[in-house]
């Protein structure tokens, strides 16, 4: 299971190449929001059920830390790396 530590990490890369790669500037600021405040956050993110963590991010984020949670990665970042 993946710690805040790790998701907060796997967005602020995700956010990076989005940037680097020139895609979807606005996806990219929500995952540097997020990253940041997910640091700050004492609660399990992991742990978490969907309208736990709508109270914290929008609903972007919210479905990707839901895709996190099922298969411990992003589709969009693993795309990006490759």
């Amino acid at each position: 299971m993946l710690t805040n530590r790790e998701i907060s990490r796997m967005f602020g890369l995700c956010s990076e190449l989005l940037i680097l790669h020139g895609q979807d500037t606005l996806l990219a600021g929500f995952l540097t929001g997020a990253s940041y405040r997910i640091r700050r956050i004492l609660d399990d993110l992991p742990g978490m059920d969907k309208s736990g963590l709508s109270k914290f991010f929008p609903p972007q984020i919210t479905k990707l830390i839901e895709e996190l949670k099922n298969t411990e990665t992003l589709e969009e970042l693993e795309e990006l790396i490759s």
